[in-house]
């Protein structure tokens, strides 16, 4: 009985011992495992800096290489002009309107623009009646052709004749308020305000309708300060076509007013060499 109790408690002790044993080296393998994620969740870490670094690095060469082409690419060449027979650019006008009373009239008769320019105008036409009425031509109030969805890269308008004798100030302010009008349809395009041209001293002294040179003048500065109040540009097509003494020349126009082909290439020639 004594050898099997020492048998008995030399095993337990073994087995003890080996239990202890056991959990010592579970206890190194967590430790072993614990350091291999930690250093996992570095080394990870790291990598994932370097990319970041790296895709920050790459970013900043990428838009330092599109700020040098940028600054080096060389622009786009504006169309060389195209002239007809009479001298006119017709590249200068292409893809333009023309607006307003009967010096848009004349010149569609002469045909001195490119084929797809539109002529949006009539006989005696006032900034009113272009709100209301339609032009030769057209079914809907003029100015609502500028929303049929064709965009124009220019806009060319000739007002205020027709209101010279019986409108006063009010013209001006209706035409500030048409201009506003068309430049939210036609958002893209450069709007051009002409001066109304000259007359003859004969025509002037006649005064039909209150049409006197000192109020052509003076409706010219006002359209002058509409053009300025609506960014558009006013064309002086006054002092173009009138004579030393400022009259339209006597020889110019049967009428005194309404000139021939002749003035209207001085009028178109000046718009595509000086705007």
């Amino acid at each position: 009985m004594a050898v099997d109790r020492k048998r008995i408690e030399d095993i337990k002790r073994r087995s003890e011992e080996r239990e202890r044993k056991a959990k010592r080296r579970i206890f190194m393998l967590r430790r072993v495992l614990l350091a291999l994620a930690a250093l996992a969740i570095i080394a990870a870490a790291v990598f994932a800096v370097r990319g970041c670094v790296g895709s920050i690095r790459k970013k900043h060469a990428e838009n330092a290489a599109l700020k040098a082409a940028e600054s080096t690419a060389v622009p786009t060449p504006a169309p060389s002009p195209s002239y007809n027979e009479k001298g006119i650019n017709e590249t200068f006008f292409s893809n333009s309107a023309f607006f307003g009373n009967s010096f848009i009239e004349g010149m569609k008769v002469y045909e001195l623009v490119p084929s797809d320019t539109d002529y949006i105008s009539k006989v005696g036409f006032t900034v009113s009646q272009a709100s209301t009425e339609a032009a030769d031509g057209g079914t809907v109030p003029a100015i609502e052709e500028f929303s049929s969805g064709r965009q124009y890269d220019k806009i060319f308008m000739m007002f205020g004749e027709n209101e010279i004798g019986w409108i006063g100030d009010a013209f001006f302010e209706q035409y500030e308020a048409m201009i506003n009008k068309i430049k939210e349809m036609q958002p893209d395009a450069k709007i051009y305000l002409m001066s109304i041209t000259p007359i003859s001293k004969t025509a002037s002294d006649r005064a039909d309708d209150g049409l006197t040179l000192s109020k052509i003048k003076a409706y010219n500065s006002g359209i002058k300060t509409v053009a300025a109040n609506t960014n558009s540009t006013y064309v002086d097509l006054f002092t173009v076509i009138a004579g030393p003494d400022g009259y339209l020349p006597e020889n110019a126009a049967t009428d005194g007013v309404h000139f021939g082909e002749d003035y209207y290439i001085k009028c178109l020639k000046y718009m595509q060499e000086q705007i």
